[in-house]
C-alpha cells in the first residue's frame, strides 16, 4: 500500500481530492478519538437537518432582536428569513447557517467573530452585513434585504447565453468588489451564481439592467481560520470545507483541499463568466466526486466551441481565470477587471493563451499513453538526429561561410541602396533642372516667335510656334502667350499645314475646296489639298508625267487633268502627256498620248467634262507657236488617243482654256473654239507680229494685246472682236496686264519694270512702283481682288524681302501689305479665293500660304474700346464669362460703373456708382452681385444687384476713411473689403453684418507713425486666407475667420498688387519700384524676384491655367512671364497711357488690359474670345 503523503507536499497533478479513497481512510485515523467524536455529533446535527429537508420550513417567529421571520429561501449553507427590524423600521435578510457551518464549538465562536470582521466590507457590488450574533442553538448573521432573484433563478429563467459585453461587465463589477474584500483580508471562497443577488430586477430582466452584488461573503474564510484555534486541527477543517463547497465552481487546490488564496476567488469569477457565456459552469459530471475530477484534472471546453460567436479575447480571458495551477491565473482581481475594461474600451487585453510547451504538456496529461508512445519516436527521432550530427558540424562550416557571403551581400546591398538612394536625388534634381530648362527654352522661344513677328517675319514666327506644340507624351507648356502670338501671326497669313511643297502652276476646283498644284522641282510631284480641312488629299512624287505644266478640273469638280510631257517610249502612240484622277483619292481614271516631245500648253474639259482638250507644242515660252489642238474621249480605265488634231499658230488660251486666241490660217489674230473646233472670231486691227502681252481677262470678255518695239497695249472685245481702246506711247513695253473685274481699270508691268494702274474712263494714271534698272528688282503677279475695289502687286527688292501689297484701286494708295517678310514670294502661282472672303493663296518657298485679305482691309474692331471718357480703374468678369464690368473716374464720364457683354462688347447697363474715383470692384462667384469702393468719404463701398443695377447696400468704413479695396471669397459668402488707412473688415453677404475688422490704432494714425494705406486684396483659391498689400510695403496673411495675422512680407518699397495663383502655390506681389515677388503661398517665404518694368506695377493677374502671370503699370505695357521660373514670354504694347487694372477671362483666351485714358484694349487667343 502507497505510504500517505500530506497533500500540502504532493505534486498538484497527484494529489489525490478527499473523496479518493485510501487518501479519506488515512486522514481520518489522523483525527484521533476527540476529533473523530466531534465531526460524528456535527455530522448527526447535520444529518437532523438534512432530514428535514429543504421543503420544510424552519418554524421561527423572532431571532434576537428581529421579528416576524418569513422563510424566503433555503440551501446547503442554511435558511433564509425576511424578518422585520424593530430599531431601523426595515426588512432585513436574516440568515441561519447550516449545520456544516456551526456544527463545530470553535467553529461556531470563530464564525461569530469574522462576521463583525465582514461587516466593515463598503461596496457597492456586496450585499453589506449588518449584524450577527446567537440565539439559543442558532447562530445567525443579518444582511441588508435585496429584492429579486440571485443570477442562478435569472439564469434557470433565461437560459439561452447572455451577450459578451454584459457578461464581461457583470464580472468587471463582481471582480471590483473581490478586490475589495481581498483588500480587506477577506476571501469569498464560495463565488457562484447563486451567491450573486440581483437587487431590483426581475426573473424577465434584461441582461443590461443586472446590477449584480455578492452574498455570503467570508464563510468559507471564517470556517479555515476558526479552525486553525480548533484542537482537532487542519483535518476537520479539511473535511467541513468539503461538506461546504460548490465542485462546479470550486477551485482545483479548493478540492485537493490546500490552503485557498485570492487566486482561488479569481477560479470562482472565471467560473461564473465561463457558465454566462456558454451557459453551462466548466465542469458538471454524473455526481459531485465526478465533478470533483474533473475540476482537477479536466480541461474545460474551450467556450467558442460551445459558443462559436464568442469574442476570441473573452475566452482567453475566462480560460486564464480557469487555470489548474493558480500561478497561471490573475495575480488578483483587480488584474481580472482590467483586463475586463481593456476588452469593453475594445482595447487589446493582456492576458495570452497557453503557448505550445504548455498545451503539449496538458495533452501529455489528458493522454499518457499516447503520450509515451509519442516520447518513443521522439527517442527515434533523436537516434537519426545525433547521426545526422556530424554531417550537420560540416554543413555549420558551410553555413558560417554562407553567412559570411551573405553578410558581405547585405554590406554591398546597403552600399548600392545609398548608392542608389543619391542616383535618385541627383535625377530629382536632373529633372528639376531639365524642367526647368525646358521652361527657359519654351519662354525663349516664345520671345523670339514674338520678335520674329515684330520684324514681320511672320513665317519664321509660326514655324518657331508650330516647333513647340508638345510631341506624344511630352507635357504642354503652351499658355495664353503662345494661344494669343499664334493667333497674332495667323489673323491676316498663314501657312497652310503640312504644305511642304512649292505651288509653281496651281489651279482651284469650282467649289473652291480644292487646290490642285504642281511642284517644279526635280521629280516635279503633283496632288491636291483640301482647303476646308486645311490638308492634303494625296500626292503623287513619281508618274507617267516627266513634267507637269497644266492642271484643269472637270465642271463638276470631281476630277483632275494634269498635263506636261510625257516619258519617250517605244510606243507608237506616243508617249502619256495626261492623266485624268480622282480630286478626293487621287485614284487615275483615264490617261491620253500625247505626240513625243511635246509640252501641254493648255487643257480643258468639254462637253460637261466627257472630253479632254488640250493645247501641245514643242516650245514653251514662243508666241506665236507652232501647236496643235488635240481632243479626247474621257472613258475610264482606258489609256485614249486623240480623236483630232488641229494644226494651230497658238499665242494663248482663255482662262477656262476652252478658246485660244491663235493666228489665223489667212495670217490674222483669231479665235479658235475647241468645243466647236472653229473659229468663231477674228480681230481685223489687231497685230500678230512683234507681240509682248496677251492676256485676257479674268471673265474671258477682253483681250489684251501689246506690242514690243511699237510699245503700245490694245484692249479688245472678245465678242465682236473690234478694238475698246489703244494705250499708244508706252514708256516701256506692257509685259503684264490685269483687268479690273466690272470696271475698265487697268495694272500694267512694263519692260523697264514700271508699275502703272490706268483708267482712261477716269483718266487715271497711278504710278505704283518707278521704273529701275536696278539688278533683281522684279514684279511678277499684278492681280485685281475679286470685287475690283483693290489690286494686288509683288515687287522683289534687291537683297531684300519680297513685297505683297494690296493697293486701292481708286487711288492705288497702299492698304497693307502680306503680314512678316514674303521671300521668293514672287515665284508660283497666285489664287485667289472667294470663299469666307478674298483670301490670297501663294507659295513661300517650299510652303503654301493663305493670307486673308479681308482682315487686313478691316482691321480687327475688338482690340481697342474707349470704355470711360475717363481714368478706368477696373476691369473684371464674372465666373461664366458672359459679363464684364468697368469701374473709372466720375469727374468726366459721371457714369462710373459700366457693364457689358463680353461676347458681343455691347454695352447693357451705365450708372454713377459713387461720389468719388471708383477705386476697386468685384464680382461674386455666382455673378449675381457686384462690390464696387470708392474714393469718396461717404458710402465708400456699395453692393448691386447686377440683374437690375439696383443698389442693394452701402457700407461706411470707420473715421470717414476711404475704401480701396474689395474681394469676394470663393463661396460668395463674404466680401473683405480694404481702405486708404489700413482697415481691413469682412462682411457677411446674407446677414449684412460685419463679422471681424482690423484697423490701426488711433494713436498710431493721429501721430502719422505709419502709412498703411491697403492697395489690394486677394483671397485664396481655398478661401482660407486674406493676403493685403499696403504702403509700408507689408504683405500680411490673414485668417479669414478671425482676422489674425498668420504670416508676413515686407518688401522694401510699398507693395501696390497682389494675385494668387490658382493653385494656390504661389502669391505674386508687384512694388513701386517696378519688381513682382514671388512668394510662397503657405509660408509668404520668397522664391523669386521678377525685374519686371522700371516703373510702378499697379496691376497683377493669373491666367486660370495658371501659366503665365500678366503685368502693367506705368510702363503702358504688358509683360508676360512663367511664374515658376520667372522668364518673361512677351511685351503687349498698344496702350498709351499707364495701365491701372488687368482681368483674364474665365476661359483664359481674352487678356483685358485698362488704362488712365479710359481705354480697355482685348489680347484674344481666338476671333469670337470674349471682349
Amino acid at each position: 500500500m502507497t505510504q500517505f503523503q500530506p497533500l500540502h507536499e504532493r505534486d498538484d497533478d497527484q494529489a489525490p481530492t478527499l473523496f479518493e479513497g485510501e487518501t479519506l481512510s488515512l486522514f481520518l485515523r489522523k483525527l484521533g478519538k476527540e476529533g473523530l467524536d466531534e465531526v460524528r455529533r456535527a455530522v448527526a446535527g447535520i444529518g437532523e437537518f438534512r432530514r428535514g429537508g429543504p421543503s420544510s420550513p424552519m418554524q421561527l417567529s423572532s431571532l434576537g432582536p428581529y421579528k416576524d421571520l418569513e422563510e424566503i429561501g433555503r440551501g446547503g449553507m442554511g435558511v433564509v428569513f425576511r424578518a422585520f427590524d424593530p430599531v431601523t423600521a426595515r426588512a432585513v435578510a436574516v440568515k441561519i447557517p447550516s449545520p456544516e457551518a456551526t456544527a463545530f464549538p470553535s467553529v461556531r465562536r470563530r464564525f461569530l467573530r469574522e462576521t463583525e470582521a465582514v461587516r466593515s466590507l463598503d461596496h457597492p457590488a456586496i450585499v453589506p452585513h449588518l449584524d450577527s450574533g446567537e440565539d439559543g442553538d442558532h447562530c445567525y448573521l443579518v444582511s441588508e434585504y435585496c429584492d429579486g432573484p440571485d443570477l442562478e433563478d435569472w439564469l434557470k429563467a433565461n437560459r439561452a447565453p447572455i451577450s459578451p459585453r454584459e457578461a464581461a461587465r457583470i464580472i468587471r463589477t463582481l471582480a471590483d468588489a473581490i478586490e475589495h474584500a481581498h483588500e480587506h483580508n477577506i476571501l469569498h471562497r464560495d463565488i457562484k451564481p447563486s451567491n450573486v443577488l440581483l437587487p431590483g430586477s426581475r426573473l424577465d430582466s434584461g441582461a443590461e439592467s443586472l446590477s449584480p452584488r455578492l452574498t455570503d461573503f467570508g464563510l468559507a474564510k471564517m470556517l479555515d481560520a476558526a479552525i486553525g484555534e480548533d484542537p482537532a486541527g487542519t483535518q476537520v477543517a479539511t473535511a467541513a470545507e468539503m461538506l461546504l463547497g460548490s465542485p462546479p465552481y470550486m477551485a482545483p487546490e479548493q478540492a485537493r483541499g490546500r490552503e485557498a488564496d485570492r487566486r482561488s476567488d479569481v477560479y470562482g469569477l472565471g467560473a461564473v463568466l465561463y457558465e454566462l457565456l456558454t451557459g453551462r459552469p466548466p465542469f458538471r459530471g454524473e455526481s459531485k466526486t465526478e465533478t470533483l475530477r474533473m475540476v482537477v484534472h479536466d480541461e474545460p471546453v474551450r467556450v467558442r466551441d460551445l459558443r462559436p460567436g464568442a469574442p476570441r479575447p473573452l475566452e482567453i480571458v475566462a480560460l486564464k481565470c480557469l487555470e489548474k495551477n493558480p500561478d497561471l491565473r490573475y495575480a488578483t482581481a483587480a488584474d481580472l477587471r482590467d483586463d475586463l475594461d481593456r476588452f469593453l474600451n475594445g482595447r487589446r487585453i493582456l492576458a495570452r493563451p497557453p503557448g505550445l510547451i504548455e498545451r503539449g504538456r496538458r495533452w501529455s496529461r489528458r493522454h499518457p499513453r499516447a503520450a509515451l508512445s509519442l516520447a518513443g519516436s521522439l527517442m527515434a527521432i533523436l537516434v537519426v538526429i545525433v547521426g545526422f550530427a556530424a554531417w550537420n558540424l560540416s554543413l555549420q562550416r558551410i553555413t558560417e561561410e554562407l553567412r559570411r557571403s551573405r553578410d558581405q551581400l547585405e554590406r554591398n546591398g546597403r552600399l548600392l541602396k545609398l548608392a542608389n538612394a543619391e542616383l535618385v536625388q541627383e535625377r530629382d534634381r536632373a529633372d528639376e533642372n531639365a524642367e526647368s530648362a525646358r521652361n527657359h527654352f519654351y519662354a525663349s522661344q516664345v520671345r523670339v516667335a514674338a520678335e520674329a513677328f515684330q520684324d514681320g517675319q511672320v513665317g519664321r514666327s509660326q514655324q518657331i510656334l508650330q516647333e513647340l506644340r508638345p510631341g506624344p507624351g511630352e507635357a504642354d507648356r503652351r499658355g495664353f502667350a503662345w494661344r494669343y502670338l499664334w493667333r497674332l501671326t495667323r489673323r491676316e497669313a498663314r501657312e497652310l499645314p503640312d504644305s511642304n511643297t512649292g505651288v509653281d502652276i496651281g489651279r482651284l476646283s469650282p467649289d473652291e475646296r480644292w487646290m490642285a498644284w504642281v511642284d517644279q522641282g526635280s521629280s516635279y510631284p503633283f496632288g491636291i489639298y483640301d482647303l476646308t480641312r486645311e490638308r492634303p488629299a494625296w500626292t503623287v512624287r513619281s508618274g507617267a508625267l516627266t513634267a507637269c505644266t497644266q492642271i484643269a478640273f472637270s465642271p463638276d469638280g470631281r476630277r483632275v487633268a494634269f498635263g506636261g510631257a510625257g516619258k519617250s517610249g517605244d510606243d507608237p502612240r506616243g508617249a502619256i502627256g495626261v492623266e485624268i484622277r480622282d480630286v478626293e483619292t487621287g485614284r487615275i481614271v483615264t490617261q491620253a498620248f500625247t505626240p513625243p516631245n511635246r509640252f501641254v500648253r493648255s487643257l480643258a474639259f468639254l462637253d460637261s467634262g466627257r472630253k479632254l482638250t488640250a493645247v501641245v507644242a514643242d516650245v514653251l515660252h514662243e508666241i506665236p507657236n507652232d501647236a496643235a489642238i488635240l481632243r479626247w474621249e474621257c472613258r475610264e480605265g482606258r489609256i485614249e488617243e486623240p480623236e483630232s488634231s488641229t494644226p494651230i499658230a497658238w499665242i494663248q488660251a482663255t482662262h477656262d482654256g476652252v478658246r485660244h486666241a491663235a493666228v489665223t490660217p489667212e495670217g490674222r489674230l483669231g479665235l479658235y473654239d475647241a468645243s466647236s473646233q472653229s473659229w468663231v472670231a477674228t480681230f481685223p486691227e489687231a497685230p500678230v507680229a512683234d507681240l509682248g502681252a496677251v492676256q485676257f481677262s479674268e471673265d474671258d470678255r477682253r483681250l489684251a494685246v501689246g506690242r514690243r518695239k511699237a510699245r503700245d497695249l490694245a484692249i479688245l472685245d472678245v465678242a465682236s472682236g473690234r478694238p475698246l481702246r489703244v494705250l499708244p506711247g508706252l514708256a516701256a513695253a506692257c509685259l503684264k496686264v490685269a483687268f479690273q473685274p466690272d470696271g475698265e481699270g487697268l495694272l500694267l508691268l512694263e519692260e523697264n519694270r514700271e508699275v502703272r494702274l490706268l483708267d482712261p474712263s477716269r483718266g487715271l494714271d497711278v504710278l505704283i512702283h518707278e521704273p529701275t534698272s536696278a539688278p533683281g528688282v522684279r514684279t511678277t503677279h499684278l492681280r485685281f481682288i475679286p470685287d475690283g475695289s483693290a489690286f494686288l502687286v509683288h515687287r522683289a527688292e534687291f537683297m531684300a524681302a519680297d513685297h505683297l501689297e494690296i493697293r486701292s484701286s481708286d487711288d492705288g494708295r497702299l492698304l497693307g501689305e502680306s503680314p512678316g517678310r514674303a521671300a521668293q514670294a514672287g515665284e508660283g502661282t497666285w489664287l485667289v479665293r472667294r470663299t469666307d472672303g478674298p483670301s490670297l493663296i501663294y507659295g513661300l518657298g517650299r510652303h503654301t500660304w493663305r493670307w486673308d485679305l479681308r482682315r487686313t482691309l478691316e482691321p480687327d474692331p475688338a482690340t481697342a474700346l474707349q470704355a470711360h471718357r475717363d481714368e478706368v480703374w477696373g476691369v473684371a468678369y464674372t465666373a461664366d464669362g458672359k459679363l464684364r464690368a468697368t469701374i473709372g473716374n466720375e469727374e468726366r464720364d459721371p457714369e462710373s460703373i459700366k457693364l457689358w457683354d463680353a461676347r458681343s462688347g455691347r454695352l447693357l447697363r451705365a450708372w454713377k456708382g459713387h461720389e468719388a474715383t471708383v477705386s476697386d470692384l468685384a464680382f461674386s462667384p455666382d455673378g449675381k452681385l457686384l462690390a464696387t469702393t470708392s474714393l469718396a468719404v461717404q458710402d465708400p463701398i456699395r453692393i448691386w444687384d447686377v440683374a437690375s443695377g439696383r443698389e442693394i447696400a452701402t457700407l461706411d468704413l470707420p473715421g470717414d476713411e476711404r475704401a480701396r479695396a474689395v474681394a469676394f471669397d470663393p463661396t460668395g459668402r463674404r466680401i473683405y473689403f480694404g481702405g486708404d488707412r489700413g482697415t481691413v473688415f469682412a462682411w457677411d453677404v446674407a446677414r449684412k453684418t460685419n463679422i471681424w475688422m482690423d484697423q490701426p490704432s488711433q494713436e498710431e494714425l493721429e501721430r502719422g507713425r505709419i502709412s498703411a494705406r491697403l492697395h489690394d486684396l486677394a483671397v485664396s483659391p481655398d478661401g482660407r486666407h486674406l493676403a493685403c498689400a499696403d504702403d509700408q510695403g507689408r504683405v500680411r496673411i490673414r485668417d479669414v475667420q478671425t482676422g489674425n495675422v498668420l504670416m508676413e512680407y515686407v518688401a522694401s518699397v510699398p507693395s501696390l498688387a497682389l494675385a494668387y495663383s490658382p493653385d494656390g502655390r504661389f502669391l505674386a506681389v508687384s512694388d513701386r519700384e517696378g519688381r513682382v515677388h514671388s512668394l510662397d503661398a503657405g509660408s509668404a517665404r520668397l522664391l523669386r524676384t521678377i525685374h519686371g518694368d522700371d516703373a510702378e506695377i499697379r496691376a497683377l493677374v493669373f491666367s486660370p491655367d495658371g501659366r503665365t502671370l500678366a503685368a502693367g503699370g506705368l510702363g503702358r505695357v504688358v509683360r508676360l512671364w512663367i511664374p515658376e521660373t520667372g522668364d518673361e514670354l512677351m511685351t503687349l504694347e498698344g496702350h498709351e497711357a499707364q495701365i491701372n487694372a488687368l482681368a483674364f477671362s474665365p476661359d483664359g483666351d481674352t487678356l483685358a488690359s485698362a488704362d488712365h485714358s479710359g481705354v480697355v484694349r482685348f489680347w484674344r487667343t481666338r476671333p469670337d474670345a470674349p471682349r
